[in-house]
Order: C-alpha cells, then structure tokens, then sequence
C-alpha cells in the first residue's frame, strides 16, 4: 500500500486535505484505489482531529481495522507523545 496526503492550512487552527492510496497485490494481480478529503481542527498544543470522507475507497482485512481505506466517512485523531508530555502525565495521574 503506498498512499499521498495533502494538507493546507487554512488558519492556524483548521486545514483541509486530499488524500490518494493504492493497494497493489502483484502476486493475486490486483489493485484497489481509494481518494478522499478532510477538514482538520487543532484542538490543542498536542492534539489534532480530522473528519472527512473518502470518495472511493476499498477493504482489506490488513488495512479495514484502521477504517481509513473504506469508502465513506472518517474521523482521525492525532495526539503527540514525547518525554516531556508522558512525564507531566504521570506528574498529573500520581497526584504530584
């Protein structure tokens, strides 16, 4: 599977997408296709949401999990992990 997004931000909080991906299997000689757009949101220093919708899409029992590659809507959630974010939670949940 490869796939290609594009994002512009419309303003520091929202953005909007596209987004191309191609599922090949060489040995079965088949290949699904899928295209679709969304609108992101930055709700936080560390955190980004998308909706959207793909326009063409496909499932495989690899990829279906992740609900990305069907065809329809989508929602996406993003959050940032580093050592300083992880120590503060811990700081946060043992009450310190």
């Amino acid at each position: 599977m490869i796939g290609l997004e594009g994002r512009y931000d419309v303003t520091k909080k929202w953005d909007v997408g596209l987004r191309g991906m191609r599922l090949c299997s060489w040995s079965l000689n088949q290949e699904r296709y899928g295209t679709g757009a969304s609108v992101g949101f930055n709700a936080g220093r560390k955190l980004w949401i998308s909706v959207g919708y793909n326009f063409i899409g496909f499932k495989d029992r690899d990829f279906s999990r992740a609900d990305f590659t069907s065809e329809g809507p989508f929602i996406t959630m993003r959050m940032k992990f580093d050592q300083v974010s992880v120590r503060d939670a811990v700081k946060w949940f043992s009450g310190q």
